[in-house]
């Protein structure tokens, strides 16, 4: 009788342990719960915050699919808190010649009337929107928004010469590279 009442105990203090620890573990629960929401609280506010200091800005940037040293100069409209972020974030954009260390025309600063006004005209531009050459091409006036690329042009130039006298020397020694390196001094 008496074994039977302490097992008869143990069980039951087996029963308000085990619901105990659930109501423990659910508080647990509970304010975690409460601490993400305090935080993404927090997190939404710091970010208002920081959307508040934004700038617009104009940004005009050479883009390209128009051929090997052309581009044609267009101007994306962007919010950013100064002008080096507005430019990063242009070069990320399609169609700009990421490649071109002078991608990036100029940077200016404008209202948000402005910043509106161009983000309607980039909406309608047709050569933001196209997705081929062909497309491309039906443009009205197309060509005559392409301009060459200047800095190309000088080192299209310069290089060619170099090349064909190098080109012509090889010829000359039978297509021997090491021939070459002999008689120039090269390595």
């Amino acid at each position: 009788m008496l074994s039977s009442s302490i097992s008869a105990f143990g069980t039951s203090l087996n029963r308000v342990s085990f619901l105990f620890s659930t109501i423990i573990n659910s508080a647990f629960i509970a304010l975690f719960c409460i601490l993400t929401i305090i935080q993404n609280i927090g997190v939404e506010r710091k970010n208002k915050t920081m959307t508040l200091s934004n700038k617009y800005f104009k940004v005009i940037a050479k883009c390209g699919h128009v051929g090997k040293g052309n581009y044609v100069p267009v101007a994306f409209a962007v919010k950013a808190e100064s002008r080096s972020a507005a430019s990063q974030k242009v070069m990320g954009y399609h169609r700009v010649k990421k490649q071109l260390n002078d991608a990036i025309i100029s940077c200016e600063e404008i209202n948000k009337k402005s910043y509106k006004e161009l983000m309607c005209v980039n909406a309608e531009n047709p050569y933001l929107q196209c997705k081929c050459n062909k497309q491309q091409n039906a443009i009205e006036g197309f060509a005559s928004l392409i301009r060459r690329n200047e800095y190309r042009e000088e080192r299209r130039k310069v290089e060619p010469a170099k090349s064909m006298k190098y080109r012509r020397a090889i010829y000359e020694l039978g297509g021997r590279r090491s021939s070459l390196s002999l008689c120039y001094g090269e390595e």
